[in-house]
């Protein structure tokens, strides 16, 4: 083989190589785009039962009324006592990323009619399917 053609070969395996990964990059952008749409979605509409398809069987709550692990029905209920006392006005996702297994966390400002400012985390990870919201932290 002569160097030309070996050259050409080896830039474009390499251009090949470039453009799957930024192909993979752009997709992970395009999902953290989906949660967190779907996540201020429900933080600005303040209602718990849409939530429900997208929580882990077994959710870690941190909440100024009640913390702890609650299965989804429960988790459902405890967040629509939380929107009851503090209607929603905004949500705002100040930061997010993404962990090399999928992993994901918001984190994002609630802000409720009276006023009140609530700093929101959560963090969700990957299932077989799709991800899946593990943590939920509203802290005054």
């Amino acid at each position: 083989m002569n160097l030309v053609h070996t050259l050409g070969v080896r830039f474009f395996l390499l251009f090949l190589l470039f453009g799957l990964a930024l192909g993979a990059t752009a997709q992970s952008k395009s999902q953290e785009i989906d949660k967190s749409s779907m996540l201020i979605k429900f933080f600005e509409k303040g209602d718990a039962e849409e939530l429900l398809p997208y929580l882990a069987p077994l959710v870690e709550l941190d909440l100024p009324s009640k913390t702890g692990v609650f299965g989804q029905k429960q988790c459902v209920l405890i967040l629509q006592e939380f929107f009851k006392e503090h209607l929603p006005k905004t949500f705002t996702i100040i930061h997010s990323g993404e962990s090399e297994d999928q992993s994901s966390f918001f984190i994002g400002q609630y802000l409720s009619l009276a006023g009140k400012e609530f700093r929101v985390s959560i963090f969700l990870h990957q299932s077989k399917k799709n991800s899946l919201i593990q943590e939920i932290g509203l802290v005054p």
